[in-house]
């Protein structure tokens, strides 16, 4: 189990636990959806494919493609993950939370939860099968949808 915790009150970078042990640590940049992962030690980048694309590539440090993240909709809040040939679907729970369920041929495999209301701490519990960059990057893309309507809404509000 993986447990997401905000750097500061206003950032959306994070630090990613597994037990007493601090794994990884993830940051989502303001500047075109992009984001650099560091994980065990090893940094790894997550870049937007295309300027109206909400593909992303999970790289390493020497540009080696690790997964891929495909929006099949602009409407929806999913992502079809793609790593070692296999994919993955993560998507909300419900129309109206922002817990993530990870599905594999239909059928839940994980699921990242948010520790409450009004907090940006959450809880991911994800298959061992995904090596753990894999795993930060699918954390990073439920991360990124919660950014994105938390922005959404503070712009509603003007």
């Amino acid at each position: 189990m993986l447990q997401l915790e905000p750097t500061g009150w206003f950032s959306w970078e994070f630090t990613i636990v597994r037990g007493d042990r601090t794994v990884a640590s993830l940051d989502i940049s303001s500047w075109r959806d992009r984001g650099e992962l560091v994980v065990d030690g090893g940094t790894y980048a997550v870049v937007r494919e295309g300027l109206v694309s909400s593909d992303f590539r999970l790289s390493t440090a020497d540009g080696v493609t690790v997964a891929t993240a495909t929006k099949p909709s602009i409407l929806r809040r999913r992502f079809d993950v793609v790593h070692a040939g296999r994919t993955w679907t993560l998507q909300p729970r419900s129309a109206w939370g922002r817990a993530m369920t990870l599905l594999t041929n239909g059928r839940e495999a994980g699921d990242i939860t948010p520790g409450g209301m009004w907090t940006r701490r959450a809880t991911a519990t994800l298959p061992g099968e995904l090596p753990l960059p894999v795993q930060v990057f699918v954390v990073w893309l439920a991360v990124l949808l919660w950014k994105r309507e938390s922005d959404a809404s503070v712009a509603a509000s003007y």
